[in-house]
C-alpha cells in the first residue's frame, strides 16, 4: 500500500511539473553559410583547442547565443575539454577568455582523461 501511495505522489508530481509553462525557442531552418564557415575555428598555436573542435551545443538566451563545445590540443595531450563562446547573431562568435571551462581532473580522479560532452 505504501508503494502504491508513493507511486501516486510521484505521478501527480510529474504531471504537475510537466504542466508548468515554459518558453523555449529553437531555430529549425538552418542554412549553410559559405562565407562564415566554420563559425568557430580552432585556437592558435599552443591553445587548449588548437587541434580539434567537436560537438557544439547552442542555446539562445534572450538575444545571446551561447555555445558549449569540446576541444583539444597539445597542452592537454589532445584530451577532451569543454569551452564556451557567445554570439549576438549566431555567426560571429567570441570565445570565453577563461576557456576551457571544464578540464580533466587530477591524476587518479574519475575525470582524469577527458571531459566529454554527450
Amino acid at each position: 500500500m505504501k508503494t502504491k501511495n508513493i507511486a501516486i505522489v510521484l505521478v501527480t508530481l510529474a504531471i504537475g511539473i510537466l504542466s508548468l509553462p515554459f518558453n523555449a525557442s529553437a531555430v529549425v531552418d538552418w542554412t549553410k553559410d559559405d562565407v562564415n564557415n566554420p563559425v568557430l575555428s580552432p585556437g592558435g598555436t599552443g591553445a587548449w583547442d588548437e587541434t580539434w573542435l567537436n560537438l557544439p551545443m547552442v542555446i539562445k538566451d534572450g538575444s545571446t547565443y551561447k555555445m558549449w563545445y569540446m576541444g583539444g590540443g597539445p597542452e592537454a595531450g589532445t584530451a577532451g575539454q569543454i569551452g564556451y563562446a557567445t554570439s549576438t547573431n549566431g555567426t560571429t562568435w567570441s570565445k570565453y577568455g577563461s576557456n576551457p571551462i571544464f578540464q580533466p581532473g587530477a591524476s587518479g580522479k574519475f575525470d582524469e582523461d577527458n571531459i566529454i560532452a554527450a
